[in-house]
């Protein structure tokens, strides 16, 4: 996603710091596309959210979250890259 990348790359640079991002989602639901859906899923707890960057709605597969340590590999969420793949491509 342009926007996201972009967020992240000015982030890095004024701060001189990593930034990873989830998705607009809590746990175990469903990714939502456009912010009045992610504001509703967050309940009241949307108050919380304190910059939004509205530039339409999203689409696409959620990104696949892998924990390695060692050689121990865990996927914590199968998205975009299946674990056949990432699995695949360690082995």
């Amino acid at each position: 996603d342009p926007i996201a990348l972009q967020t992240i790359t000015d982030f890095m640079n004024e701060h001189n710091a990593p930034l990873t991002c989830t998705s607009a989602n809590l746990s175990g639901l469903p990714p939502q596309t456009t912010v009045p859906e992610i504001l509703e899923q967050f309940g009241e707890r949307a108050s919380e959210i304190r910059t939004i960057i509205d530039d339409g709605p999203r689409s696409g597969m959620p990104s696949t979250v892998v924990r390695v340590v060692g050689e121990e590999i865990t996927i914590h969420r199968e998205g975009a890259i299946s674990e056949a793949a990432i699995l695949a491509a360690v082995n």
